[in-house]
């Protein structure tokens, strides 16, 4: 008994330190937050999105969204890179992640923090 909820406790403690890390960049939390509100997104148009509002260079950003938060998210299951078609969809563990984004979402006026 005692070893099973010790296991029950390591995999949930594994899967909240998952849902943080993937929200613990900016770049994670715009690509999750966007999938909130429509199944897929367009990779170039998140390129695109994020570089404006982050005020950061689009060539930063695709390099960034490539090489490491598209695969950390996709590697979570939170995401789903099609690359022949170029877009970026939710993926089979999304629903893990979706209630917090959307009380995140909720609450974004209280947060003593800026969301995304």
């Amino acid at each position: 008994m005692t070893e099973q909820r010790t296991q029950t406790s390591r995999e949930h403690g594994t899967q909240t330190d998952t849902v943080f890390d993937a929200l613990s960049h900016p770049y994670r939390r715009a690509i999750l937050r966007w999938l909130t509100k429509s199944p897929s997104r367009g990779r170039e148009e998140a390129v695109t999105i994020l570089a404006a509002t982050l005020d950061h260079d689009s060539d930063r950003v695709s390099v960034a969204l490539r090489h490491t938060h598209l695969p950390k998210l996709a590697a979570a299951g939170y995401v789903r890179v099609d690359r022949d078609a170029g877009a970026v969809e939710r993926g089979p563990q999304f629903d893990v992640v979706k209630p917090l984004l959307e009380r995140l979402e909720e609450s974004a006026e209280a947060l003593a923090f800026d969301w995304p």
